[in-house]
């Protein structure tokens, strides 16, 4: 596996050969199958035959954004916002179509209502609506447009989204009512970029309600609301914190990599081993507990990746990969009111508490 999403209710994985496999809620298309049945569930992965040679993808509400190996850029299911980049807001259909004009992509990124892609020049283009989509513009935007330039990385959350610039700044946009973005809350929504940090940064990533950072030194950091001790700071009491504060890992790890959910954080320290904090609920830690965690706690090791959903509506689908190349994930659903069958990818109809193979191929 070299490429990994976690949707609302969906996931996608694509492997060395550049083939993608997707499972989970088949509505509006999202899992580029050609079917969009609204209750139609893959529970295990299924080879998406309608696109190939794919390098990186994202998963947002209800459509997929895939980038092919030449750089450009492809999207397929919802589109009632412009989020496919298509220059309209009219469904172009259940398999995979090329957002035009972009032909230099290294990396894009999903939530809600809104896409992402960053070129290789480190321009930031956004399509879809706000809050969190950086353009101050009423109604939709159907088009790729410039957010900002310098951009190293890019993260999108359910109601904000936050993004590192080459020179180490942190940078976010759209809600901070919980303090998700470190700026004055009382402002609201933020309609374009404001400037959290000034240098240091290395990632970032968005929960629903919180956002986490690992600098260049290591360091872990996080602000927004404190849900059942997702900000690790060792108590779990919903408290709002406005500003990034740091989180104690363990003695001589640094922080290489993070993710967010909805209500948890994970990252990954040098060791290769996975921490998480915050609502453990339906298993979403992976380690056959349902507990919450206000501290880091290990969950796994030898792991090298880990993608994370921040959208309220849904859980958390956390997949990992570890060196031995088998591929895990372990998601659940918040909602138990929505029918979200399938994003496991292993055959479970509702949640699994501990990790489990998904896709596994040989050296």
């Amino acid at each position: 596996m070299i490429a990994a999403a976690a949707g609302d209710a969906h996931s996608l994985f694509v492997k060395a050969d550049g083939t993608v496999y997707a499972m989970g809620l088949q509505g509006a298309g999202r899992l580029g199958d050609g079917v969009t049945l609204s209750n139609g569930k893959q529970y295990t992965p299924k080879k998406i035959t309608s696109i190939a040679n794919v390098v990186a993808v994202a998963a947002g509400n209800g459509h997929s954004l895939f980038i092919k190996a030449d750089g450009t850029v492809w999207g397929v299911g919802s589109n009632n916002n412009g989020e496919l980049g298509q220059g309209t807001t009219v469904y172009p259909g259940a398999t995979p179509v090329r957002i035009p004009g972009i032909v230099d992509a290294v990396a894009v990124a999903a939530c809600s209502d809104r896409s992402f892609v960053l070129k290789r020049d480190g321009t930031l283009l956004g399509m879809g609506v706000n809050p969190g989509l950086g353009l101050d513009l009423k109604g939709a935007v159907t088009t790729p447009t410039i957010i900002a330039t310098g951009v190293k990385s890019i993260a999108a959350g359910f109601e904000h989204s936050i993004f590192v610039k080459t020179d180490g700044s942190l940078w976010g946009m759209g809600n901070d009512d919980k303090g998700r973005l470190g700026v004055d809350p009382i402002t609201g929504d933020r309609k374009t970029p404001v400037k959290i940090l000034a240098s240091g940064v290395a990632g970032a990533a968005c929960g629903a309600y919180h956002s986490v950072i690992y600098k260049t030194d290591g360091t872990l950091w996080t602000m927004g609301i404190n849900f059942s001790g997702a900000l690790g700071i060792g108590y779990a009491d919903n408290t709002m914190v406005h500003t990034l504060t740091q989180v104690t890992v363990p003695v001589g790890a640094q922080v290489v990599a993070v993710a967010a959910g909805k209500s948890c954080t994970y990252f990954i320290t040098n060791d290769r081993v996975l921490y998480g904090m915050g609502n453990g609920a339906y298993g979403r830690f992976g380690n056959g507990s349902t507990i919450d965690y206000n501290r880091p706690t290990a969950l796994a090791t030898n792991v090298l990746a880990c993608f994370a959903n921040g959208q309220a509506r849904a859980g958390t689908h956390l997949e990992v990969s570890d060196t031995a190349i088998h591929h895990h994930s372990a998601c659940l659903d918040d909602d138990q009111q929505r029918p979200h069958g399938g994003p496991l990818g292993s055959r479970h109809r509702d949640f699994a508490a501990e990790l489990s193979v998904v896709l596994r191929h040989q050296r």
